[in-house]
Formats: C-alpha cells, structure tokens, sequence
C-alpha cells in the first residue's frame, strides 16, 4: 500500500511538471519563462541574425566563438539591451551529458565576482542547453569588423607584447582572489587553467573562464591540455585539486612575466620552465613560479591566499601598493535567474537556495515565493510549498497559477475540500484555462460526484459559450 501511494505520487510529480513546463511556456508573460528558439533547424548550424530566443534574446552575430568558452553565440537581450554570450552544447539522446550540467549547476549557483565570467542562466531548445554568459568585451570594439566581440584573451595580450609588469602582477593578484572564490564553492580544481581561459576586459580586469573540466564534489573529468598539466593530471593513482591548478598558474605566470607563449605542447612544460629559471631565462618571480611548479603538490604553494601573498611581497618591492577588491553586488532578479536555471537542469534543491537568496534581499518577490512553491512540490516538500502559494496568493491575491497549483499540491495532500476551493478561485480568476476545470472534475468524480462535475462544467458553458475546449472535456466526461 506504502509503494502504491509513492508511486501515485510520483505520477503527480511528473503530470505536475509536465503540465507547470507547458502552461508556463504558453500562459506566463514573464521574464522565468522557459525559453523556444523559433527555428527548429539550427542546434547545427550557424544562427541566422535575428533569430529570437522567445521574447528575451535575439542573435546579432552569425560567428561563433571557438575559443576558451566552447561554441558560443553572441545575442542582444530584448529586455534590457544588453549584449549576452550563449554557450551550447549538442546532446546525446536528449539527455544532458554531465560534465556540462555539472558546469550549469556550478555557474548557476556563482555570486558575481569580478574575476568570474558571470553566468546569468541557462534556457533550452530540444536537445541543446545553452548558458547565458555575460559579454566580456574588448578594450576597444569594431561592431562592422568580423568576430569583434570574441573575448580577448591572457594569450592575445601575451603574443602581441601589450602586458606591462605592474599589469602582470594586478593580474596575477586578480587570478588568485577568482580561484580563492571558487574553492569556497566547492571548486576541487579547474583542470584547463591556460592563458586561452583567462579573459581580459574593456578596463583591464581578467576573468576566469571556462569550467567545462572543472572538478567539484567529487566529480571529476579527464582532459585539458598538455602544456599546463600538472604531474598528477591524467593520473589514475593521482587526484588533482587546487594545487594542480598552482602548477598550471606556474607556468602561465612564467609566460606573462617574460612575454612569451611557450609553443611545446607537452607535459614536461613545467620541468623546462624550472630549467629556464636555473639557467637566467626568468626576468621575475622565479622563486614564486619555482615554487607552484615543485613535482610534489606537497612541496608547492598549497592554496591561492598564499600565492597570492608572496605576489603581493614581490610586487610591494616595485610599486608599493595593495590591489583593491572590486564589489560585485547580486541582485534579487539575479538570484532568480539563475534559479530558473537551476530549475530548467532539474536541480531543484539549488533552485530553492537560489530562490531563498532573492527573496532575502527583496522580500515581496511574488514570483520568487510562487517558484520555489513549485521547485519544493517538485521535492516533495508539499508543506512548504503551500506556504509558499499562500504567501504568493497574499501579495497578489490574483495569481491565477498560484490558486491552481496549491489546489494541486491539496489534492495530492488527500485535502480535497481545500483543493476544490483553490480550482474554483482559479476559474473565477481566468475561466478560459481548462486545466482548473479537469482538476477540479477528477476529485468530484472521484468522490462519486459525476452529477456536480457536469452541472460545473454545464454552467461554465452557460457564462461563456465561447470557450470551445470545455464542450470537448464535457463529451469526454459523457463517453
């Protein structure tokens, strides 16, 4: 009998959700909404200009990026005019490979930092997700010139001799506060730490990028490449954590420092930087580097607060000065976003703390209380999630979704008087929506009550003729 009601209320779920997915994207005039892409052809192909995503975001450039943020797609968003990268990943069988979902729940629940290319969210077409990135724009931007929004990268700056020594050690500061950062949030270790994935921005800050490899949680990926791998990277007897990235940051400092990009792509790259210095082929911080490239993670700097205190001590004997943590303040509609993101890969704890997180900072997000009801109901916490409806009901007392999914959540809760109530409030409030009509009718049948759940429909039809799909859902109560 336990099994069986389980069982029933893991059908619920499912018609809960299946439903909530078709109704928002129909019925919702809101920013959450999940998103469509209009041409259903283009997972493939390039996205013509123009091409909308629903009503949020709209390609502005046929290029896509092939650099350290994968195939990414550069779009306008239609709310707020702001330009967005799109980063894409086809799937298998429909399903989400893990190594990206695990890079959407993870940058999904990243606060703003300024050294963190930020994520927004992430929408999905069929068999493609995309996350929605921040631009990180160039120094200077061509619109009419091809590719001119690609990130400019560590590498760029590298080959063309535009990196100065104090810009070097800003640099090298600003790369340690973003990795501090991400091991706070669970980050093991990045695993594809190169000059490719370090974006510099229009006022010259860098951005970490890229989290494809990225380990957390004890989930962990093979890959990267070669140059910066530390000892322990593709080991099987070895793990890798933050102090292989120690080891990779080694030899990019190597690079940034002496203006050069080491062309070998093997991995003894970190035993010939150690070669270089010995031989005077290092014009600063050699000790520093020596010390992020030792064979042993024990024998290296063992997390970025101290490497970056010893850059702090070299770069105090040229300029004399500390480097300011720029703030980075997240909003109540950022938390939501990327709660919606979280939704949409089906993490549905994260979506509650992300919720939580912008209701705390506003707290008459009606929206916010109503999603994190249905990401609750989703966990089974149906408790809760009443009291999140009855706080959205309270701030606007016309919520038509609100009424119609507490009715749900009652009903599944055996509380069938109470559910018929919130029906009934949800066709006063929009009696052209079927779905209050069938939830309503399916408890009254249940209960016997065939005669009460046509003399409703019948009347409904009496009000407004016009509503063409409650005759059908008459005829199928009649067969």
């Amino acid at each position: 009998m336990v099994k069986k009601i389980k069982s029933q209320k893991k059908d619920k779920q499912e018609e809960f959700k299946q439903i909530y997915d078709n109704e928002t994207k129909q019925d919702e005039d809101r920013q959450y909404r999940e998103q469509d892409l209009e041409n259903k052809e283009m997972v493939d192909k390039p996205i013509p200009i123009g091409t909308k995503f629903s009503d949020l975001y709209e390609v502005i450039s046929s290029e896509q990026s092939k650099g350290g943020m994968g195939k990414a797609i550069l779009c306008r968003g239609l709310q707020d005019n702001k330009y967005y990268v799109l980063k894409k990943a086809k799937l298998k069988k429909t399903e989400l490979s893990e190594a990206f979902k695990k890079e959407i729940e993870f940058t999904l629940k990243l606060d703003k930092h300024p050294n963190i290319v930020y994520t927004q969210t992430a929408i999905k077409e069929e068999d493609t997700f995309y996350m929605v990135m921040e631009l990180v724009k160039k120094q200077q931007k061509h619109p009419l010139k091809e590719n001119w929004w690609f990130a400019k990268t560590l590498t760029d700056v590298i080959r063309n001799n535009e990196i100065d020594l104090e810009t070097a050690f800003a640099w090298s500061i600003e790369f340690c506060r973003g990795m501090q950062y991400l091991n706070s949030v669970g980050l093991e270790s990045h695993q594809d730490i190169k000059p490719e994935n370090i974006f510099i921005t229009e006022d010259n800050h860098i951005k970490i990028a890229d989290f494809g490899l990225a380990s957390f949680e004890g989930i962990f990926y093979t890959g990267g490449t070669k140059k910066y791998f530390s000892p322990e990277h593709g080991n099987k007897d070895l793990k890798c954590d933050i102090r292989s990235d120690i080891y990779s940051f080694g030899i990019v400092m190597y690079e940034m420092f002496n203006s050069i990009i080491l062309e070998k792509n093997t991995k003894n790259t970190g035993k010939e930087v150690c070669e270089l210095i010995k031989n005077k082929k290092c014009k600063f911080c050699s000790e520093i580097i020596k010390k992020c490239l030792q064979e042993k993670a024990d024998n290296r700097y063992q997390t970025f607060l101290e490497l970056e205190e010893d850059i702090a001590k070299e770069s105090k004997k040229y300029f004399g000065e500390n480097f300011e943590i720029e703030n980075n303040q997240m909003t109540a509609n950022d938390y939501f976003s990327k709660a919606k993101g979280s939704e949409l890969i089906g993490n549905y704890e994260q979506a509650v703390e992300l919720y939580t997180k912008a209701i705390k900072i506003n707290p008459r997000y009606t929206d916010a209380y109503y999603n994190r009801g249905n990401s609750q109901y989703m966990l089974s916490q149906c408790e809760k999630a009443i009291k999140n409806y009855d706080r959205t009901i309270e701030l606007n007392q016309k919520y038509f979704f609100a009424y119609r999914n507490r009715g749900i959540t009652k009903k599944i809760l055996g509380k069938n008087e109470e559910a018929i109530k919130d029906f009934d409030t949800a066709i006063e409030i929009n009696p052209h929506h079927i779905r209050p009509y069938v939830d309503r009718n399916d408890i009254l049948i249940s209960m016997g009550k065939t005669k009460d759940a046509l003399d409703g429909l019948n009347k409904a039809i009496e009000n407004d003729p016009t509503i063409s799909s409650l005759y059908e859902y008459r005829a199928e109560i009649l067969k």
